[in-house]
């Protein structure tokens, strides 16, 4: 740790990695050899309800393997922060438990009261994001409802396993269309690992 205080109703902490050097994810090779730095941004979950920003200093590197096509690469931080990620693993995993237990506009109310620092529409982007795969074992009961990615403007369709609770698929609008189309193509692959279905519309 380089540094912490509380900067504009917020602890702001000021980190920097410390290996001595990092895989290249191309070729598998250990580099030592540093090309630059930089400041990542990160939020993470809150201390006693005030947020907490990580000003993270992470540093990209030459690969030495001669015959790489990576000449640079950024050091991972894998369990820490996801590629190209603005929140902490830890964090994004609490804002996803809090979309799927409330949703989005519920969970934003709560998440805003822990201080942990999200929107409804990036509490549903994150969910879309990390949506998991649709499962082999076609759900007997499968529940349709649309909800907004932006009230007035956007609505999307989320289908889910009544019996086992656990979100099947998000499809981007809920037009009737796009959920048959959805559900003929899920039916050829339903039929092949022999799933019995059947749908309710909630």
């Amino acid at each position: 740790m380089v540094s912490l205080g509380r900067v504009a109703g917020m602890v702001e902490m000021r980190l920097k990695t410390c290996h001595a050097s990092a895989i290249c994810p191309s070729c598998g090779t250990s580099s030592r050899k540093v090309h630059s730095r930089y400041i990542r941004r990160l939020a993470d979950l809150p201390w006693d309800g005030v947020p907490v920003l990580i000003r993270l200093q992470t540093r990209r590197f030459f690969c030495v393997e001669p015959g790489c096509r990576r000449k640079v690469f950024t050091e991972a931080l894998p369990g820490t922060v996801a590629r190209y990620g603005r929140r902490t693993c830890r964090s994004g995993e609490a804002l996803r438990w809090l979309t799927l237990a409330l949703g989005g506009r519920a969970g934003a109310r709560l998440a805003e009261r822990l201080g942990l620092l999200a929107s409804r529409s990036t509490l549903l982007r994150e969910l879309h994001h990390r949506r998991p795969a649709a499962p082999v074992r076609a759900p007997r009961v499968l529940g349709i409802d649309d909800w907004a990615w932006r009230k007035g403007h956007r609505y999307g369709t989320i289908l889910c396993d009544l019996e086992t609770r656990k979100v099947v698929d998000l499809l981007p609008d809920r037009d009737a269309n796009t959920v048959a189309a959805w559900l003929q193509r899920k039916r050829r692959v339903w039929a092949v690992v022999g799933g019995c279905q059947s749908y309710v519309s909630t």
